[in-house]
């Protein structure tokens, strides 16, 4: 009989299968010769039909390891992304249920080939997602959308960049799809993680979205480098909800807050269900978001307008105007002249609302409201510089295109346009025009294509 020293090593270096050897060699024959000796002991019986027993266990559970490493292997497919430039990086993307591994291979060219492997436990159903983030520059970050064939796992899948047109293409032979792509720094991009892996397939070095910055403060991960993380960062502050409006009105009313922050705070209120925000948000924090439609990062002037058209309120209105309309106005890092242009935007915007809704002439109250808000944003000049006064003509442009609307809507018996009606949106028009070249060269107007429209209605009568 070997001594310990021996079945020790031999399980150290062997796992499981040396027990199948040491139940075979040892335990059996004690167990079968003690048997032999006294057939009638039921306790000689049991033990050399336990013995057994753990054979047969052993040997399925062996049987198992084997074919699973052998015999089933995972699903995998494979592919490239090509010609990306040097300015594109890939991140993965942590929606990713299964593995999504890539490895860089950088060309003599300023273009870059991209290689990856998606594993996963069994082939994945055809139509099945696998998004791709891309990340140009620190604030440019966009997701591929893969939609999965069958073939994919015939052959490597290749996705072509066409930066000209700045589209990502799956080739298949001579034919070519175009794939779907979402900007991930604006609402529309933001969308719930599945999960956070780390993955342990030693394939190639890996760029991985989501690391350890999982874990980390909330405010650092809105002002993560990765994509992936601010986007998932941005999601679970808009989950959080009226809770979330104390660390929100933090950021945007601190003029030092950074763009990442500021532009994640936005994007989160955006994605919260409507709530009486001018009870939670403070006049500065109010102020910069109407402001920001004026912004040159197309991020932020996006989530700004959509800010406007989706949650701007009359609440919101009459706390920028009773700021304006106070004696003694409150500590504010915003001007007059900054509140007086944030109200009027957001009057122009609650007067579109209502001027859309006017579809028939019996419904003239959305008319009137409409009409009352234009005025009042015309009116929100008064509290502003003199080199301010062009901008509030956007007011006028929005009253004129009101009453042209109902010049076309309220018909005389017969069908024909009212002449009163025409002739109240040409004046108007007139006015507009007027107010907006008032600057003259040196200060023009920022909407020429709204003096174009103007002029364009009073030559032939049409928008």
């Amino acid at each position: 009989m070997k001594d310990a020293s021996f079945w020790s090593q031999a399980l150290f270096d062997l796992g499981p299968f040396a027990l199948i050897v040491f139940f075979a060699l040892v335990t059996i024959p004690i167990s079968k010769s003690q048997f032999e000796k006294d057939k009638n002991s039921r306790l000689h019986q049991g033990v050399y039909l336990v013995n057994w027993i753990f054979v047969f266990l052993l040997g399925v559970v062996v049987t198992y390891i084997w074919v699973s490493l052998h015999i089933v292997r995972q699903a995998e497919i494979r592919g490239e992304i090509r010609h990306i430039p040097k300015s594109i990086i890939i991140t993965n993307d942590a929606d990713v249920n299964d593995d999504l591994y890539t490895q860089k291979k950088d060309s003599s060219h300023r273009l870059t080939l991209y290689r990856w492997i998606l594993i996963s436990p069994h082939p994945m159903a055809e139509g099945t997602t696998i998004p791709i983030v891309m990340s140009k520059g620190e604030d440019a970050s966009f997701e591929v959308s893969l939609q999965v064939k069958k073939s994919f796992y015939n052959g490597p899948v290749i996705v072509d960049y066409d930066e000209p047109r700045n589209v990502f293409s799956l080739v298949d032979g001579s034919a070519s799809t175009e794939l779907k792509m979402r900007n991930l720094e604006t609402s529309d991009g933001v969308k719930k993680s599945s999960r956070s892996y780390s993955p342990s397939f030693p394939f190639v070095k890996t760029v991985f979205a989501q690391s350890d910055e999982g874990n980390a403060p909330l405010k650092e991960r809105l002002d993560s480098p990765d994509p992936v993380t601010r986007r998932d960062a941005r999601n679970e502050l808009a989950t959080g909800g009226g809770q979330s409006l104390p660390f929100i009105d933090s950021v945007l009313k601190t003029e030092a807050s950074s763009y990442r922050l500021k532009l994640g705070c936005l994007i989160a209120l955006n994605l919260m269900p409507p709530m009486p925000l001018e009870e939670r948000l403070s006049l500065d924090s109010l102020v910069f978001i109407v402001r920001s439609i004026g912004s040159t990062d197309a991020n932020l002037r996006g989530e700004a307008r959509k800010f406007l058209e989706e949650k701007g309120s009359a609440g919101i209105e009459k706390k920028l105007r009773l700021a304006l309309d106070s004696p003694r106005k409150p500590s504010s890092r915003f001007s007059d002249t900054e509140i007086a242009l944030a109200d009027m935007d957001l009057l122009y915007n609650l007067g579109v609302k209502e001027k859309d809704l006017y579809k028939q002439p019996q419904e003239d109250s959305h008319m009137a409201a409409a009409i009352s808000a234009f005025s009042a944003g015309w009116d929100a000049r008064k509290h502003a510089a003199n080199s301010a006064q062009m901008y509030f003509s956007k007011a006028l442009y929005g009253w004129a295109l009101a009453l042209a609307d109902r010049s076309a809507i309220d018909k005389g018996p017969s069908g024909q346009k009212k002449p009163e009606l025409i002739e109240a949106a040409r004046q108007k028009f007139l006015e507009f025009i007027a107010a907006a070249q008032a600057g003259g060269r040196d200060h023009p107007y920022p909407a020429p294509a709204q003096i174009e429209q103007a002029k364009r209605y009073l030559a032939n009568g049409t928008l």
